[in-house]
């Protein structure tokens, strides 16, 4: 299989990083496979990788790590399980609820650079699901937006930063607490958006990732 992608170039709070970010989306792939992968620019080539799809025999529901507030630096020890964790094969996906690198604008986007290859040794393999937290607002979220790829219902608004998924016997939902801080303008449309998801997965179990907690008692 040989599926062409597109290239887009940010610099935006990453005049310092690498800039062309390559995207391809995969579409009608078999159930229980393992699939192959390397990406091709030019006369180069990426390592081979590779992902395999959703099991359709189990029924128990899904293994996942879940993971947030993750620096460059600070979340080395924990990168390391979450490596040795998804070597196992045993995780369907991760989860990582915001706060990248801290941040991945700094050093002129190097440090965002730095961290995309930290985690490519389980990104690589295993599904990285992200929502956005307050680290990355800088720059108008453009490392957050143009380094992570999320299937956000409308391309077109990629401030929109919710989405939400069926896999196997639950409905995950993921949206952004940024919206209450710096994207207060985005607070009616997000809210319209949930109410209406909740409504249509009534029926499913549902699973919320966000960044922030509203109400914490000590």
């Amino acid at each position: 299989m040989i599926q062409d992608g597109y290239c887009n170039q940010f610099t935006n709070g990453n005049e310092e990083g690498v800039q062309f970010v390559h995207r391809a989306i995969l579409k009608n792939l078999d159930l229980s496979t393992v699939y192959y992968y390397r990406v091709k620019s030019g006369r180069s080539y990426s390592p081979i990788f590779f992902f395999e799809t959703r099991n359709e025999t189990v029924t128990s529901g899904p293994n996942i790590i879940v993971l947030g507030d993750m620096g460059r630096k600070g979340g080395a020890v924990s990168l390391d399980y979450i490596i040795k964790e998804s070597e196992t094969g045993e995780y369907d996906f991760i989860f990582h609820n915001g706060d990248f690198a801290y941040d991945l604008d700094s050093d002129g986007g190097q440090n965002g650079d730095e961290f995309m290859r930290r985690i490519e040794a389980c990104a690589g393999y295993t599904p990285y699901m992200t929502s956005p937290g307050n680290h990355e607002a800088g720059d108008d979220f453009s490392n957050y937006i143009n380094r992570f790829t999320m299937p956000i219902d409308d391309p077109s608004e990629p401030l929109e930063m919710w989405y939400s998924f069926d896999y196997q016997n639950i409905h995950f939902i993921s949206y952004s607490t940024e919206v209450y801080f710096s994207q207060q303008e985005y607070i009616q449309t997000q809210y319209e958006w949930l109410e209406n998801d909740l409504i249509q997965a009534n029926k499913n179990r549902v699973i919320i990732i966000k960044q922030m907690i509203y109400y914490l008692s000590l």
